[in-house]
């Protein structure tokens, strides 16, 4: 921080320890990360102990809370600096805070050169001592007296890290705290990590524990139920538990004063005015809202529908918006439907029997899949997008996912991991395919069912930042990978970028694009041994590694 200096008055105060010093009063971090904390303007401005981390030095009163800190690093010649702080002294109170610091200097720690009383609550620490000596998890020098309180407090050693304080142990942590030491030399996700407050930590099970997000972030709110009704306020209020960090279920905390960013009270009618003809790419309010008398403000996004099982996906089409039966120049009927839809988490088949078809092939009566009938405005209208999450062990047949998907379609941020194309004419995301897919990631088995692929008929459309890893049992000599049939006449040709196949059966390569048609798709081949270089793919979405088959980022 930029107060430090060696001069009487600094904020960060050298070797002065005293309790009325430095920052007093309360940083709420709301759960956000600050990451990267490397140049010296920001976390150290000056050598030897005038340095001052982000706070300067902590005193009496202060309280930092609900913030990780993340890649962190203290640079060589930096004596005594801290993330968050060169001296901690008196009542100060730290809580639900994430630090996450690599030292390459000497006596450092998360406060820095020294503290001295405190408490530090629900913290986790991670602690990296690369190099350098006299280095703390918390302090490079503990003070005797009085001793710091640690209540639910976790810290991990990595690299030559070995004390809680540089010159001591534990000797200046008050008797009755509470604290788990994770020694280097130890796996930091087989520890449990209880007691943590989970409406601010998410806990799971071999992980270290990461922040939920809460205010002034998205949400993503369904905009009509099951019965295809639109929601009403009462289903809003538990995401706003949520976003401010209660649980949803939590009748105690009192939502009031709840309106959108134009002013409109959010009542009974807020959601039954949402504009469908917007569900391609959705809507977002501004709500603003009290919690317990606390003043929250956050970005609501309304969608359609969250799926967040294997059944809500099979009936996928049932819950669009603008549902039209059309006919077409042969009196072929079909559906087009649209709705912007979202994953809400990993779905896995399970034991689950029905395939995922949305609308098999019936003869024609107003099916979404249409068969034979190759128009651009048939089906899917609207915006999938699966947020980073997979949805995993499914069956496909006619029909898909989205059935069709016209030219206004939209499949986006998906993986759909160990698949499999039970019948004739199965596909992955669709049968007649105009729309555009991007960051797509498709694993899927095929036994030697005809006229099959990741999409059946395209006379033009999209495909960007896919991986299909492609599995053909039994020789299918009627399908492709990546689409079955191609069009390339006029301006319907296939658009495609990044798109690569990894072929587990070394099957010849033209098929794997597409087996007939006039069209081709422009896509590098790689077999399942002999793995290539996945360029160009988007890494905010993806994790990219030379010699592996990429995989997707978690969702935000």
């Amino acid at each position: 921080a930029p107060f430090s200096a060696p001069s009487v008055g600094s904020i960060g105060s050298g070797g002065h320890m005293q309790a009325d010093y430095g920052f007093h009063g309360t940083f709420d971090g709301r759960g956000y990360t600050v990451s990267g904390l490397t140049d010296r303007k920001y976390v150290v401005t000056a050598f030897n102990y005038e340095v001052g981390g982000i706070f300067g030095d902590i005193g009496n009163g202060a309280v930092i809370k609900n913030v990780a800190f993340t890649e962190c690093v203290i640079p060589s010649g930096n004596n005594g600096a801290g993330v968050l702080s060169s001296n901690a002294c008196g009542s100060f109170t730290i809580e639900n805070v994430y630090v996450e610091v690599s030292t390459n200097s000497r006596f450092t720690g998360s406060l820095g050169r020294s503290i001295n009383g405190g408490t530090i609550k629900n913290t986790v620490i991670v602690f990296n001592q690369a190099a350098g000596d006299t280095n703390g998890a918390i302090a490079s020098w503990g003070v005797y007296t009085p001793a710091v309180v640690f209540d639910n407090v976790y810290m991990i050693m990595k690299g030559g890290a070995t004390n809680v304080f540089g010159n001591t142990a534990d000797v200046n942590i008050k008797a009755g705290s509470t604290y788990t030491v994770v020694a280097a030399n130890e796996d930091p996700t087989a520890i449990t990590y209880s007691g943590l407050d989970e409406s601010v930590w998410k806990v799971e099970e071999d992980s270290i524990p990461t922040f939920i997000t809460y205010g002034n972030s998205v949400f993503y709110m369904s905009a009509k139920d099951v019965n295809k009704a639109y929601q009403n306020v009462a289903v809003v209020i538990g995401y706003l538990k949520e976003a401010a960090g209660f649980a949803a279920n939590d009748n105690t905390v009192e939502i009031t004063d709840i309106s959108d960013a134009s002013g409109m009270t959010v009542d009974d009618n807020w959601l039954k005015n949402h504009d469908t003809s917007n569900d391609a790419t959705g809507r977002t309010a501004t709500l603003t809202y009290k919690a317990n008398g606390v003043d929250y403000l956050v970005n609501a996004f309304i969608v359609t529908r969250i799926f967040e099982t294997y059944t809500e996906i099979r009936d996928l089409y049932s819950y669009g918006n603008n549902v039209n039966n059309r006919t077409t120049i042969n009196g072929q009927k079909y559906y087009t439907y649209g709705g912007y839809f979202v994953l809400g988490n990993n779905i896995s088949k399970g034991s689950a029997t029905t395939n995922i078809t949305n609308s098999v092939r019936d003869n024609n009566l107003g099916n979404v899949s249409s068969y034979t009938s190759q128009v651009e405005e048939i089906g899917f209208q609207g915006t999938f997008d699966g947020r980073g999450y997979a949805i995993d062990g499914g069956t496909f047949g006619y029909g898909a996912l989205l059935g069709n998907v016209s030219k206004y379609g939209l499949v986006k941020n998906l993986a759909i991991t160990n698949a499999s194309i039970v019948a004739d004419y199965g596909t992955i995301l669709g049968w007649h395919f105009f729309g555009t897919a991007e960051n797509i990631y498709v694993e899927y088995t095929v036994n030697g069912n005809n006229k099959t692929g990741l999409i059946g008929i395209s006379e033009g459309s999209t495909l960007k930042d896919i991986v299909i890893v492609y599995n053909d049992v039994t020789d299918n000599t009627n399908g492709g990978a990546i689409v079955w049939w191609a069009v390339a006449q006029g301006s319907g040709k296939i658009t495609s970028s990044n798109v690569y196949v990894v072929d587990i059966n070394n099957r010849d390569n033209t098929r794997l694009k597409t087996t007939t048609g006039n069209g081709s798709v422009s896509a590098t081949i790689y077999k399942a041994n002999s793995l290539g270089v996945f360029s160009g793919l988007n890494t905010q979405y993806w994790n990219v590694s030379a010699g592996q088959i990429p995989t997707f980022k978690s969702a935000e």
